[in-house]
């Protein structure tokens, strides 16, 4: 238990360290965009306007922030909160009318992977648990009454249960996979840590063996020829 917790505080304090991933954010959010428009047009078809509205909306959003992220990317974890803010709010109407039947509520299943994954846990955690509990005020206390959608009591009963295990399942896959990137990066950190030290100590071998060959004397070379080669020369 001891080690589990270590574990997801490990993880905690590096993802307050760490950038938004711009690019992947940018495909999730046009990927998004393409199915909101996708349901939007049979939204529009049969005649659902108002939700309709709220999705178009949604999508526009969505896009505008693909747009935007190019040129502040400084500001990415701003945007990106923003959008998701937007979408929880969002949440509510779509909710109490039931759009497309309860369907387009099942598109935040993935707020779990859009807030934990790419923003981490400091803001995923407060963004996913706030949202949980709100489902599970809407959908398991009276005050379902204001639903001006009436589900099926299965779907009222299973969406909580279900959102809660699948964001139980993103904490364990991001808290595994930040413990990974954690581990490469400390490794790439020894690594270049012995590599420098490795250089380091060729340079200083270098410099002392300079200054060694700099303070050897030469030694004299005597003059004195031999006796053996006078005596052949006479």
């Amino acid at each position: 238990m001891r080690e589990a917790a270590a574990s997801i505080k490990r993880v905690w304090n590096y993802e307050k360290t760490i950038n938004v991933d711009i690019r992947a954010l940018q495909n999730m959010l046009v990927i998004f965009a393409i199915v909101m428009l996708l349901i939007d047009v049979e939204n529009f078809k049969l005649g659902k306007y108002v939700i309709g509205g709220a999705t178009l909306f949604a999508a526009v959003v969505c896009i505008l922030c693909v747009a935007v992220l190019n040129r502040y990317q400084k500001e990415v974890y701003r945007i990106g909160r923003l959008v998701v803010i937007v979408l929880l709010a969002l949440a509510l109407p779509i909710a109490a009318v039931g759009a497309n039947d309860g369907f387009s509520l099942l598109w935040y299943m993935l707020i779990p992977i859009f807030t934990l994954v790419l923003f981490g846990m400091p803001f995923g955690v407060p963004a996913c648990i706030g949202f949980g509990l709100g489902i599970m005020l809407l959908f398991w206390t009276p005050v379902r009454g204001v639903l001006f959608y009436s589900y099926p009591r299965e779907y009222l009963y299973y969406y909580p249960i279900f959102y809660w295990g699948f964001c139980l399942l993103t904490v364990v896959m991001d808290i595994f996979y930040k413990l990974y990137q954690i581990l490469q990066v400390e490794n790439e950190k020894k690594l270049e840590e012995e590599v420098q030290h490795a250089v380091d100590d060729t340079k200083k071998l270098m410099v002392n063996s300079v200054a060694t060959i700099s303070r050897m004397r030469r030694i004299p070379i005597r003059r004195n020829i031999p006796s053996v080669w006078r005596s052949i020369r006479r």
